[in-house]
């Protein structure tokens, strides 16, 4: 059953479905009872699929992905750095964002809300696997992402295709997208 089920999978139109239908009604003893089976189990099989699994949707729009730091400005002192060869990546998927060293292999979770022209950072962990996510009660960990506050509010000044740029009132963050 398996095998006539898959094949008929295979098969682009109705046309096609209806001729391998119509043979095996024509062999089958039962008829319309397999054959009514198998129209079954293709009806509903697409539903089935969408049904078996949460969808998960994200209304982040251009935030979602990955994001290399490229340059940090210091706003009160107008000092500019190239952070390019650190490898520090953010990433934005649904409501959570990794912040990582790829260099080091070290991680921040975080969770975040995005609203129009603002970025809300909250509940920052240092993602430890083997030992369980510790809650980061410090900024000393988060300096090398760019992050001066634990739970940082920022701007954004600019969120295009593959470029965008985030001010929290002392640091301007400049990303590329992957």
């Amino acid at each position: 059953m398996m095998i006539i089920d898959n094949r008929l999978r295979r098969l682009k139109t109705k046309k096609e479905r209806m001729k391998v239908l119509n043979k095996i009604k024509a062999w089958s003893g039962k008829g319309w009872m397999i054959v009514s089976f198998i129209i079954y189990r293709l009806s509903f099989s697409p539903v089935g699929a969408l049904l078996s699994c949460d969808l998960e949707t994200s209304d982040n729009g251009k935030l979602d992905g990955l994001w290399q730091l490229t340059t940090i400005d210091t706003l009160n002192t107008g000092g500019k750095a190239d952070v390019r060869q650190n490898s520090i990546s953010w990433a934005f998927q649904g409501k959570l964002l990794e912040v990582r060293n790829v260099n080091e292999m070290r991680d921040v979770i975080y969770r975040f809300n995005h609203t129009e022209g603002s970025l809300k950072l909250s509940d920052p962990y240092i993602s430890e696997r083997e030992e369980g996510d510790i809650k980061l009660d410090n900024t000393e960990r988060l300096r090398i992402y760019g992050i001066s506050q634990l739970e940082p509010n920022y701007r954004i000044l600019q969120l295009e295709k593959n470029r965008m740029c985030l001010e929290d009132g002392t640091l301007r963050l400049s990303f590329r997208k992957y």
